[in-house]
């Protein structure tokens, strides 16, 4: 019964599927050991970056024109 795989190696081998699915669904890319969804540019500063407590709240808010 050499044919019939191991539960770790069937185990292993699912892992890896879903781990390649789940990357396919989030389109994420590993930039500078952050995380950055692909749409941004490298120049980009990611989404959780924070700004320096002189630059106003102000500049960074634009409220949505409609």
């Amino acid at each position: 019964m050499e044919l019939k795989k191991s539960v770790k190696q069937r185990r292993q081998e699912r892992a890896k599927e879903l781990h390649k699915l789940r990357h396919k669904k989030h389109l994420c890319t590993k930039l500078n050991g952050q995380f950055v969804k692909k749409g941004l540019k490298p120049g980009d500063k990611p989404r959780n970056y924070r700004v320096s407590s002189e630059e106003s709240v102000e500049e960074k808010y634009d409220p949505p024109t409609s």
